[in-house]
């Protein structure tokens, strides 16, 4: 079974020898599930300009399997608006696209994504099945980037509900807002693509002893896990919260864990005269994550465009308190107090302030209790299934 893999939404990165990496949502692990179900596995993905020098990527990022899958670049045409309608790079792109439908049997589409939407037609142009998985919503992350993004918007979210309309198989990471938005009438469950190691008690045991050892509820330290150069992230509105919470005698620090340019968010840090609050913490090994979700007093999540975010989930996985904005499927995994309109400042203030220390041990046992739904194995089992239902068929 040769199976075909499309995300033009990731990116590898290559070293001075030409060995390439892998960093972010995509690992080896994440490759395993595809090549357990396919013989050969071809991926289309994008790769970043940057060239890294090889020590210093192997310390960083996981090396990409390329023994046992094939890398077909997808040239990137967001850089700007002149490189996004160049002729040349569409034509070649299509082609490769096109060409890797026709080499294989069976397709996986990981939407949104520009390429994706490209292999949906090839697909169905030469009767190849394919499966979609929707892990976000390209409306809320193009409206939300800038005004370029605005005008792409509408388009870009037609193709991603034809796409996702036809699709043979289609897997949601979420239960509810994804499958409204880009609905689908074939086969189709709703499996998150967060998952995580399986907790002990213990972790639940320390944050409440953290929480209650902890005698002023203005002392906070906050965290926020994401890509610190991308606006539609939203850390620019926890910021803000930061600056009027500081006036009122909060005493807080707010890192910032993530890979990216940090420069916008220090000038806004500046300009509301709380740089000496803000961590840039850049990116760290996966495992050093749990390390500073451990020493957090409240995890935010203020996303403008979200599928479901992985950080969130692991942030419940270690108790700790959390609130997130209602971008796409966030909402469905915390208390509907702790959730607030993306880009409301003032709702979010008004629920940092009202959180008590009850209130964090009541959050730290619901976010406990609720994230064990998302544990490996568990999620790892319905998503084979479904995989294997799409292979067989």
């Amino acid at each position: 079974m040769k199976l075909l893999f499309v995300h033009s939404g990731a990116k590898v990165k290559e070293d001075k020898n030409a060995n390439l990496y892998l960093e972010g949502s995509y690992s080896k692990e994440i490759f395993k599930r595809y090549l357990e179900i396919g013989d050969n596995l071809t991926v289309i993905l994008k790769k970043e300009k940057k060239i890294y020098d090889e020590e210093y990527a192997k310390n960083k990022f996981e090396i990409f399997d390329n023994k046992r899958i094939k890398f077909i670049e997808y040239k990137d045409r967001n850089t700007s608006l002149k490189a996004y309608l160049n002729l040349k790079t569409i034509k070649e792109n299509n082609k490769r696209i096109k060409e890797q439908i026709k080499a294989n049997d069976k397709i996986i589409l990981r939407l949104p994504c520009t390429a994706g939407y490209t292999a949906a037609k090839y697909a169905r142009k030469y009767h190849k099945q394919y499966m979609v998985e929707v892990v976000g919503c390209i409306w809320d992350a193009l409206w939300n980037y800038n005004i370029k993004g605005k005008i792409l918007a509408p388009i870009n979210y037609l193709k991603m509900r034809n796409a996702t309309k036809k699709a043979d198989y289609v897997i949601y990471v979420t239960n509810e807002f994804l499958q409204k938005r880009y609905p689908n009438k074939n086969k189709n469950i709703g499996c998150s693509d967060v998952s995580i190691p399986e907790i002990s008690k213990e972790i639940l045991n320390k944050r409440i002893e953290k929480i209650k050892n902890n005698d002023n509820n203005k002392d906070l330290i906050l965290s926020t896990v994401a890509a610190i150069d991308v606006k539609y992230k939203g850390q620019k509105d926890v910021i803000k919260a930061i600056s009027k919470l500081k006036k009122q005698g909060y005493n807080i620090k707010y890192y910032l864990i993530g890979g990216g340019n940090k420069e916008y968010l220090e000038k806004i840090a500046k300009k509301y005269n709380v740089n000496e609050e803000i961590i840039f913490v850049g990116p760290i090994p996966h495992n050093e994550v749990f390390e500073y979700l451990d020493f957090t007093d409240i995890y935010i999540q203020p996303s403008k465009q979200e599928g479901l975010s992985r950080a969130v989930v692991e942030a419940m996985s270690r108790a700790c308190p959390t609130i997130v904005s209602n971008a796409g499927g966030n909402g469905e995994l915390i208390d509907k107090k702790y959730v607030f309109r993306k880009g409301n400042v003032k709702e979010l203030i008004k629920i940092i302030k009202n959180i008590s220390k009850e209130e964090k041990i009541k959050m730290a046992k619901q976010n406990y209790e609720k994230s064990k739904l998302y544990e490996k194995e568990r999620l790892e089992k319905i998503r084979k299934n479904f995989y294997e239902r799409y292979i067989n068929q």
